[in-house]
């Protein structure tokens, strides 16, 4: 069985209702997020993610293009499929 990543767009960022998200936009804290994933390409041009993490464990990511989360920007849904 071969995973492999998908990006697909999910939703705006003024449709998230839920506070269990965590903005992260730190160069430092992106890269985290990218290299979870493996850094792949197709991660290489967002800046920043909300992700919704338990016990440290990634439930859900949603990534966007640039560093600055305006409200009107789609956000992507990033996860490993089988």
């Amino acid at each position: 069985m071969n995973a492999r990543l998908t990006v697909t767009p999910d939703c705006r960022i003024a449709d998230i209702a839920s506070t269990d998200y965590e903005l992260l936009t730190d160069s430092q804290d992106v890269a985290a997020v990218r290299d979870y994933f493996g850094n792949p390409p197709e991660l290489a041009d967002f800046g920043g993610f909300f992700v919704w993490a338990v016990d440290g464990e990634y439930r859900l990511v949603l990534g966007f293009d640039g560093i600055i989360p305006y409200v009107s920007k789609t956000l992507y849904r990033v996860q490993v499929t089988a």
